[in-house]
């Protein structure tokens, strides 16, 4: 087992699934050549505004007129901003003008169609499978950086006239052992919630991120 494999384990836990089990919950849709399956993915932070709407709309169009199907999932991500029965907000707005999605959220913890869930936050173990592959073949990496400490990497950046800012990928210098002493300091402080790989993932991830 490589640096890396073992990395995604240590990230992600040594169970779970695996790209080729996505292709396979999520098969090709039956349609026509050439349909085009859109979706609209609004935040649940306030009430459906006129920009929204004609996002919406250009997604209903171009899935009809194509012989398509277009779907509505919440990205609900944004738990700071989030306002309470937002997304009944969203549906409500679109009923409002007679707009009705083929797939995707129906309502509060609510929905229809075959490729969901169509709620962001509950598609975790979908982006687990992605990140976990990407970490085995060293695509991806861990970065312990503060936000503070980005927010430095940017300003020196765009100070020194970067033509292109980003960030600089030093963390991908440390090594495995390294890395793993890091993440067991935050991972053992509760042996019972380490147990979860999804809540081990969810609890470590508040004070790293993945970069590509």
């Amino acid at each position: 087992m490589t640096d890396n494999e073992r990395l995604a384990d240590l990230l992600f836990g040594s169970n779970g699934l695996t790209p080729e089990d996505c292709e396979l919950r999520f098969p090709p849709r039956e349609l026509p050549e050439g349909a085009r399956v859109t979706r609209f993915s609004p935040s649940p932070t306030g009430y459906l505004h006129i920009g929204g709407l004609f996002g919406a709309l250009v997604d209903f169009l171009t899935a009809r007129v194509s012989g398509g199907l277009t779907y509505l999932r919440i990205e609900d991500t944004d738990k700071k901003r989030e306002v309470a029965d937002g997304v009944s907000a969203i549906i409500n707005g679109f009923k409002n003008f007679g707009l009705e999605f083929d797939e995707g959220v129906t309502g509060f913890d609510t929905e229809k169609g075959a490729y969901g869930p169509y709620t962001q936050s509950k598609r975790v173990e979908i982006y687990h499978a992605v990140a976990k592959r990407l970490v085995q073949e060293g695509k991806a990496y861990p970065c312990f950086c503060t936000a503070d400490e980005l927010a430095a990497i940017r300003e020196e950046q765009e100070n020194g006239g970067a033509a292109i800012t980003g960030y600089i990928k030093l963390p991908i210098l440390i090594p495995f052992s390294r890395i793993k002493e890091i993440i067991s300091a935050f991972v053992n402080s509760d042996e019972g919630f380490c147990k979860n790989s999804t809540k081990r993932f969810e609890f470590i991830s508040n004070s790293f991120s993945i970069f590509c």
